[in-house]
């Protein structure tokens, strides 16, 4: 789907982002009441999956895809949109850029 916005978040589905989840589920609550739709893509797998997976029950824009190969990747990069880069609110994150920036 071309008209669908994708945000795109590749990396290990931890604590860090569990922590951080209640922004992303803010953000859909928000962005549903705008006039273009949306995706949130979460690649990747963790020890946090099942939490976050049931976090998201109410969410239907947040699909999980699982852990994926370089091919997929690839084409997950060329259809996001934007990047999430989940992130607790502590100083020491807040203040430097995470190595995912550049991978």
């Amino acid at each position: 789907m071309q008209d669908v916005f994708n945000v795109v978040f590749l990396g290990r589905l931890n604590l860090t982002v569990l922590n951080a989840f209640d922004s992303v589920t803010e953000a859909v609550s928000r962005l549903r009441v705008g006039p273009r739709p949306f995706r949130f893509l979460f690649a990747g797998s963790g020890d946090c999956e099942d939490a976050l997976r049931e976090r998201a029950s109410d969410c239907p824009e947040i699909v999980f895809l699982g852990h994926v190969g370089p091919p997929e990747l690839a084409v997950l990069k060329q259809c996001g949109h934007a990047a999430l880069l989940c992130i607790e609110r502590r100083k020491d994150y807040q203040v430097s850029l995470s190595n995912k920036v550049f991978e």
